[in-house]
């Protein structure tokens, strides 16, 4: 039978191979095809996988392969990458409390580990006095010192009311004024609790953590002079005297805290404020006034302490 077709119907190849009196096939797809009877036209033989479509396949199956590989190949390292620097941070943040760098992401966490494992972050809360105000609010202000081996962040404690029957009824939070504490180091924390009901105890709560990265565990060397207790004009106490820069730093953005004291030497009010002064350079000093609205008992004595910001 005459072929009438000079292409092939399946790759439109021109090198058509003659198989049988009725069956041709392309010799560049290898695809097969039978002769129709009337014209000489092509019939495909069907589902026929010449060595052509086994060679076009076998490089399809290949390229997917090898894209599939890079892929899985970035997910790994992108995932190793994260990880490193998760753990490179929670190193730098451990390594500021104890004055080292972080030499490996493995040591400094085992050391972050270690610190609360050991004790090295530890701290207590005492000399609590609780201070009504004129609304039902309740203020309970004491002493946060720093019990372990290493710095700690800026202080906060938490505290939780508890009802007679033991069940929980009112909490409330407070922060001390300094950015960290030093072992060894105390500082007042003034926490509010708004108009609790009545209760009978309560329990506080704090987390030590290590300070953050960029702190610089440097607050200068402040001393007061000429400090003196009057009666307020109106209610409460105020707290007089100077702030000196006994420090090589200039101080900057002066803040101070100061706790009176009863006769028996418990808590019987709280003030905090900023210093309204420029910049203290070393050996100069500024005066300050401290108002204390709310105290239980009339004060004796007092206890300042303080934080600012330090330039060379």
């Amino acid at each position: 039978m005459k072929l009438s077709h000079k292409t092939c119907p399946q790759c439109s190849g021109t090198l058509l191979k003659e198989l049988s009196a009725d069956e041709v096939q392309c010799e560049y797809c290898g695809t097969k095809f039978f002769l129709n009877e009337s014209g000489g036209s092509l019939k495909k033989h069907g589902i026929v996988s010449g060595s052509g479509n086994k060679k076009n396949n076998r490089t399809a199956v290949a390229v997917i392969a090898i894209i599939l590989g890079l892929g899985l190949v970035s997910a790994i390292f992108s995932f190793r990458d994260k990880q490193q620097g998760l753990q490179t941070t929670s190193g730098k943040l451990n390594s500021i409390s104890s004055g080292k760098s972080a030499v490996s992401s493995n040591t400094a966490e085992s050391r972050l580990r270690s610190a609360y494992r050991e004790g090295d972050l530890r701290g207590s809360f005492s000399m609590i006095s609780e201070i009504p105000d004129s609304i039902g609010n309740v203020y309970f202000i004491g002493f946060y010192k720093n019990t372990g081996r290493e710095a700690l962040n800026r202080p906060k404690i938490t505290l939780v009311l508890y009802s007679p029957e033991g069940r929980k009824v009112a909490s409330g939070y407070g922060y001390a004024i300094r950015s960290f504490l030093l072992p060894g180091e105390s500082t007042p924390v003034r926490i509010i609790v708004r108009t609790p009901p009545r209760y009978s105890r309560y329990e506080v709560y704090d987390e030590p953590k290590p300070p953050y990265s960029f702190y610089r565990l440097n607050r200068g060397k402040a001393v007061f002079e000429n400090v003196r207790i009057e009666a307020g004009r109106f209610s409460g106490y105020e707290l007089q005297g100077s702030v000196v820069n006994k420090g090589s730093s200039v101080m900057r953005s002066i803040q101070l805290a100061a706790v009176l004291k009863d006769s028996g030497g418990a808590i019987t009010g709280y003030g905090s404020q900023f210093v309204a002064a420029p910049p203290l350079a070393p050996g100069n000093y500024a005066p300050f006034r401290i108002q204390i609205f709310r105290t239980i008992r009339k004060p004796v004595s007092w206890v300042i302490d303080y934080t600012c910001r330090v330039e060379q």
